[in-house]
Parts: C-alpha cells; sequence; structure tokens
C-alpha cells in the first residue's frame, strides 16, 4: 500500500507480511515474485526478506497486526526529518478472547537481533519498543504513535524475549519464573544486575521465565517452553528459536494458551528444552490477586 508523506514530498510505501517463513522459502518466494536469479536479489525483494527476518525472530509471540515494512525509495535516507504518525487497528473481539487490554497493546520494530535500542537497552529479539506520543482511539479501535525512521513495524499485546548483557557461568540449565505466585495484569519488575550491566527495568503482563543457559556463546540450540496445566495437558508452547549458550534469556508468558485464549487461575507446570537438557519449574496464577 502507499502512503503520502507530505513533509517529504514523497510517497511512502508498506511492504505487508501477515504470516512467516523459512529462510529457504521466502529466497524462493521472492526470487520468484520479483524474477531475481539466485544470486542477484533486488532492493524490493531485499526489504521484504528483512520482513521475513522481523517474523522469524517473533516466533513466540501472538502479534496483534500484519507485519508492516515501511520503506522509502532507493537511495534516500530512512531517518525521517519529521516524525510521522503510524496507526494500527486492532481486533477488540481477539482482546476479549484474551487477558489483554489496549493497555497492553504497544507498537515494536525489528532493529535486529543483537542490536541496542535507542534507550541503550537491549533489543528484545531483535525488537524496540516505539512509544513516542502512543495514542489509542477505543472508538474506531486504533493506536497511534509517532516514527521518524523506516523498519518493520508490528503490534504486540505482549513484551517479545530478552537476553541478559552479562554472560551465564553456570554449568546446568537453570530455569524459574517471576512474580511466582502471579496475575495476568501489566507489571514492571527491575532484572538482576547479575544479568545486565545496567539498571534494566521489563515491563510485562502475567509472568517473565528467566532461563540460564549453559554453554559457549559460539554454541546455539533450540529454546522451547511448554507449559502443562496439572491434569497433563498442553496448554501453551513458545518457540524461541535458536538461542546461543552462555546467556541468560526472559521469555514472557502473558497468561494465553495457543489459541490465543486466557487460561484459568490454577497451578501450571513448565518444561523447558535446550541443547539436550531439560528442566521443570512450577508456576501459579492467581486471577485478581495484583500479584
Amino acid at each position: 500500500m502507499n502512503l503520502p508523506n507530505a513533509q517529504l514530498g514523497i510517497m511512502l510505501e508498506a511492504y505487508k507480511s501477515t504470516s512467516s517463513v523459512d529462510c529457504a522459502t521466502a529466497q524462493g518466494a521472492l526470487t520468484q515474485r520479483y524474477g531475481c536469479s539466485a544470486g542477484l536479489v533486488s532492493a524490493e525483494a531485499a526489504r521484504a526478506a528483512s520482513s521475513y527476518e522481523a517474523m522469524a525472530a517473533a516466533r513466540n509471540l501472538n502479534p496483534m497486526s500484519a507485519y508492516y515494512r515501511l520503506f522509502l525509495p532507493l537511495g534516500i535516507r530512512t531517518q525521517l526529518n519529521k516524525p510521522v504518525d503510524l496507526t494500527f487497528s486492532y481486533d477488540p473481539a481477539a482482546l476479549a478472547r484474551s487477558t489483554k487490554t489496549v493497555n497492553d497493546l504497544n507498537v515494536w520494530y525489528f532493529k535486529g537481533v543483537n542490536t541496542t535500542c535507542s534507550n541503550g537497552q537491549p533489543a528484545r529479539q531483535g525488537y524496540c519498543l516505539e512509544s513516542q506520543e502512543r495514542r489509542v482511539d477505543e472508538v474506531n479501535k486504533t493506536l497511534t504513535v509517532k516514527v521518524d525512521h523506516m523498519s518493520t513495524f508490528v503490534l504486540l499485546g505482549e513484551a517479545p524475549s530478552q537476553t541478559g548483557t552479562q554472560p551465564f557461568s553456570g554449568s546446568e540449565l537453570t530455569v524459574w519464573n517471576f512474580p511466582n505466585p502471579f496475575d495476568c495484569t501489566p507489571k514492571t519488575k527491575a532484572y538482576s544486575i547479575q544479568t545486565f550491566a545496567v539498571a534494566t527495568n521489563t515491563t510485562f503482563s502475567g509472568t517473565r521465565i528467566r532461563v540460564g543457559i549453559p554453554g559457549n556463546a559460539g554454541e546455539r540450540h533450540a529454546l522451547r517452553i511448554k507449559i502443562y496445566n496439572v491434569a497433563g495437558e498442553l496448554v501453551r508452547e513458545i518457540d524461541d528459536g535458536d538461542v546461543e549458550g552462555g546467556v541468560t534469556r526472559y521469555v514472557n508468558w502473558g497468561c494465553l494458551n495457543d489459541a490465543g485464549q486466557a487460561v484459568a487461575s490454577g497451578v501450571y507446570i513448565g518444561q523447558v528444552d535446550w541443547g539436550g537438557k531439560r528442566r521443570f519449574f512450577k508456576m501459579a496464577l492467581i486471577k485478581g490477586s495484583g500479584l
């Protein structure tokens, strides 16, 4: 779609993506769409590929919108001289099926894995929060923020995963969640100074799962978290992608099952797998407790 940009006197373009694919599929799709040879990818295809990269990085999240890759014509800088409004529509029915409210919704942009956001905080799964002049219109069901740069943007109801900046020196896989017990309301907590070099806060709904991953920086394995109820039924499966060893990883669970619906109060059992190692932990959800 095309959006007029009055300040620049040019057209601001958006590439809309709604589902994730692996890199091989993306390459094939882009080659077919743009007529590129295997060794030559057009600028448009490269922009589309960056959208696929952004979606792959956020594989464990339930996006509340499509992914929008905003870009300017080739040769024009990606930093705007003046901020412009970026407006997303949200589905109130989807919010009603979950524990989320409009207060949980935020716009995030993809900066890249292992990068730092403008506020000096590490990017979460490559994503940074875009909150400048955040406005909610509950009549028209929209959320608007000011942006002054181009990127891939998406509307999320919970915070992406985050990796500590300090190395994890343990020899075994460790896991616990905080707070515990917990409810599903938004909260702000401080990370341990042992995992971040500077004081770092995190805002999330539900609970944050802290996984200490042994090994070396060059060793990468899939990090997967499964959450069961006391009847042994699988409630939620979180695929956090390939995560390197020797780090502390923080993964959010916002009280939703795999269908995006709110779960009931009760005790839940978490299972974490990484590199052939497995650990279990127990979580207590008490809705309305304010924890």
